[in-house]
């Protein structure tokens, strides 16, 4: 600016121009977890600073800070970046979905009986079940094995010996959990066998011994009969017995 014969002054001013800022492209593994697993995420080719942000519906976002690359996300959620850099218009990276899938829950079996004779249904039913559900079951001394088609909350079985039965419980990538076994006493049916005598032709009043054979039970209880009535005799749980013959 000049003015008259005075020395004139130029004015000045220094506008800054800001870069664009660049959210690059947003990585994140693995893409499927089971809740409470961390996640790895890494941002490719950016400019300028940047944020995290997580939304559970892709609509509102929320910002968050990963712990040196990683987070470990409660819930399913949508993820992306933004980079901004002065007063330059933010930048949005590419949307990325992470499924985390909730860990497998199971209450209690219920139901029996729980000693029955061979041939008798048990029933059984489990509470409180999330994910896939899988009865097993264990005779006396093998593994628990799956039972075939059994995937719901209720099972029916007719247990041929002692049986525990459990309830397997998954998610993907989660550990399996199994509900507390319950057991089953299966008696078996009682089989009567043969009564031998040893000696047949005997004098009155003379004991017989007779044997018990082939039988199967948990208790013995010899009885005779004459024309009128059946008689408890005193012997018990022995499969030999020496009686005197009256008549």
């Amino acid at each position: 600016v000049e003015q008259g014969g005075c020395i004139s002054e130029v004015a000045q001013d220094t506008v800054q121009g800001d870069s664009v800022p660049n959210s690059g492209v947003l990585d994140i593994t693995p893409l499927e977890i089971c809740q409470g697993s961390p996640i790895t995420l890494d941002v490719l080719g950016s400019f300028g600073t940047l944020s995290y942000e997580s939304s559970p519906d892709a609509s509102l976002y929320a910002t968050f800070t990963p712990s040196s690359g990683t987070y470990i996300p409660t819930d399913s959620a949508y993820y992306r970046v933004l980079a901004s850099n002065g007063v330059c218009i933010s930048d949005t990276s590419n949307v990325l979905f992470v499924a985390a899938n909730k860990n497998p829950e199971v209450g209690l079996i219920t139901g029996g009986p729980q000693t029955i004779c061979v041939g008798t249904e048990v029933n059984f039913a489990v509470a409180d079940t999330y994910g896939k559900v899988q009865w097993q079951k264990q005779n006396t001394a093998g593994p628990f094995v799956d039972m075939p088609g059994e995937t719901t909350t209720m099972v029916s079985d007719f247990p041929d010996s002692t049986t525990a039965y459990r309830v397997s419980v998954s998610t993907p990538l989660c550990p399996v959990i199994y509900a507390t076994p319950v057991s089953v006493q299966v008696d078996q049916l009682s089989i009567a066998g043969e009564i031998v005598a040893n000696n047949t032709d005997i004098c009155r009043g003379d004991n017989s011994l007779l044997d018990l054979e082939n039988n199967l039970g948990d208790s013995i209880l010899w009885e005779f009969a004459d024309m009128t009535q059946v008689y408890n005799l005193e012997a018990s749980n022995t499969t030999s017995f020496s009686y005197p013959i009256a008549d």
